[in-house]
C-alpha cells in the first residue's frame, strides 16, 4: 500500500499515469498474493511485505479448535493477511472429520472467511479462490494507496516542497520508524500462551512476532535504500 501511494505520488503527473499506476497496483496485488501461497517461497524469502506493506499475508499450519470429544485438530494449512502485526482477513479452514491422530483430523472442504473478527461468508478449499480472495483485498489496499498518492500529489504545499531536503528528511524518518519497529518486534521472543490463539485456533506460533519483524525490517531498509538511491542519481 505505501509503495503504491509512493509510486502513484511520483507517477502522477508523468504520461500514462493511469496505465502505469494500475499495472502496478495489479502486479503487485498478483505477486502480493501468489508468493504468500507458496510455503517454500515463504518460509526462505518471507511474506514479500514491499509489495503492499503494511498488508502482507502469511501461510502457516495451525491447530482448529473442534467441538468434543477433540479440543483441536491436527495441524493443517491456514492463511491470513496482516496489519502492522494483527491479523486482518484469516482464512480458516473447515471440514468434516475423517478420525484421530494427534487430534482430529479435518477433512479441509472449504475456509471461513472472517474480516476482523467477523465471518463474511466462505469459500472453497481449492488455489483459485484462495488466490482471488487474497488478491481482491490487496488490490483494494494497493488501489486506495495509489488514490491517496494522487491525492497528496495535488496538494499545493507538497508540490512546492517534493524537490526540498524536507521531502527527504520525512521520507528518512518514516523508513526509520518501521525500521525501529521491525527491531523491537524481534525483540519480543517467546510468548507464553495461557488460552487459545482464538475462537478459531487452539494454539499458534510461540514467537507470534517474529514473521512480523521480518516485514518491518526488510520493509524500512528497502525504503531506506530507495532514499538513498533516489539522491545519488540526482547529484
Amino acid at each position: 500500500m505505501l509503495l503504491s501511494l509512493y509510486v502513484s505520488f511520483r507517477w502522477a503527473r508523468q504520461g500514462n499515469y493511469v496505465l502505469k499506476t494500475s499495472a502496478f497496483v495489479i502486479m503487485a496485488s498478483l505477486f502480493s498474493s501468489y508468493l504468500g501461497l507458496i510455503p517454500f517461497v515463504s518460509v526462505l524469502f518471507g511474506p514479500f511485505p514491499l509489495l503492499s506493506f503494511p498488508f502482507y499475508d502469511r501461510w502457516d499450519e495451525r491447530r482448529i479448535t473442534l467441538p468434543q470429544p477433540y479440543n483441536y485438530s491436527d495441524r493443517i494449512s491456514a492463511y491470513e493477511i496482516r496489519f502492522l502485526a494483527m491479523a486482518i482477513l484469516q482464512l480458516v479452514p473447515q471440514g468434516p472429520l475423517e478420525g484421530s491422530f494427534d487430534g482430529g483430523l479435518v477433512r479441509v472442504v472449504s475456509y471461513r472467511v472472517v474480516l476482523l473478527n467477523i465471518e463474511i461468508g466462505s469459500i472453497l478449499h481449492n488455489f483459485t479462490y484462495v488466490l482471488g480472495t487474497l488478491f481482491l483485498f490487496f488490490f483494494l489496499a494497493n488501489a486506495v494507496g495509489a488514490l491517496l498518492g494522487f491525492l497528496i500529489s495535488k496538494i499545493q504545499i507538497v508540490q512546492k516542497t517534493e524537490e526540498s531536503s524536507i521531502y527527504s528528511l520525512v521520507r528518512v524518518v518514516l523508513g526509520v520508524a518501521i525500521l525501529l519497529v521491525g527491531i523491537w518486534l524481534s525483540t519480543i521472543g517467546e510468548v507464553k500462551q495461557t488460552s487459545p490463539a482464538s475462537q478459531y485456533y487452539y494454539d499458534y506460533d510461540p514467537y507470534p512476532y517474529a514473521f512480523d519483524a521480518f516485514a518491518f525490517i526488510i520493509f524500512g531498509v528497502t525504503w531506506l535504500a530507495s532514499v538513498l538511491a533516489e539522491r545519488i542519481t540526482k547529484t
